[in-house]
């Protein structure tokens, strides 16, 4: 978390985030780097009001949590926002089985395949999309959002896949 402010770790479930943002260059990340590992995890997410402006997928090293906001279609991740954009290499394509915006619970799924420098995103019981590319060498799971943003996000599962 660059603004830790604007989220904190609900103490009764250690898995689950708490959003209360209202601002931009919000990133809850990751502590672990992704290298050379096929991974899959998996989200549920439950925001009540995002404006457009919540988001899920990858970022490389050479983001800058304070300069490189994801409203801004930066080029070291590879996104999804609410909205169904998928964002990579600084383009931004509409992909409907990809929008997952409203109120109720939705789940959201990334799988990584590093050495392919590939990554998935699947929402809800839609088909999986991709693959969509990965830029640098290493990776951090990443969610961020801008503006005015409540609710949560759970670590449903994270897993090194064959």
């Amino acid at each position: 978390m660059n603004k830790p402010t604007n989220s904190n770790i609900d103490q009764t479930d250690t898995t689950k985030l708490n959003v209360t943002a209202n601002s931009c260059y919000n990133y809850y990340t990751t502590d672990k780097e992704i290298t050379d590992e096929n991974v899959l995890v998996t989200f549920e997410t439950n925001i009540t009001k995002t404006d457009g402006y919540l988001y899920f997928g990858v970022a490389n090293e050479s983001v800058q949590y304070n300069n490189n906001c994801m409203c801004c279609t930066i080029a070291n991740c590879t996104y999804i926002r609410s909205s169904g954009y998928v964002v990579c290499n600084s383009s931004s394509n509409l992909n409907a089985n990809l929008k997952y915006d409203g109120g109720d619970v939705k789940t959201i799924e990334i799988r990584v395949l590093a050495k392919e420098k590939e990554v998935y995103f699947k929402v809800n019981d839609f088909e999986e999309q991709g693959p969509f590319t990965l830029t640098g060498s290493k990776w951090v799971i990443t969610s961020g959002s801008c503006n005015s943003t409540n609710g949560y996000i759970k670590l449903v599962s994270a897993l090194v896949i064959g």
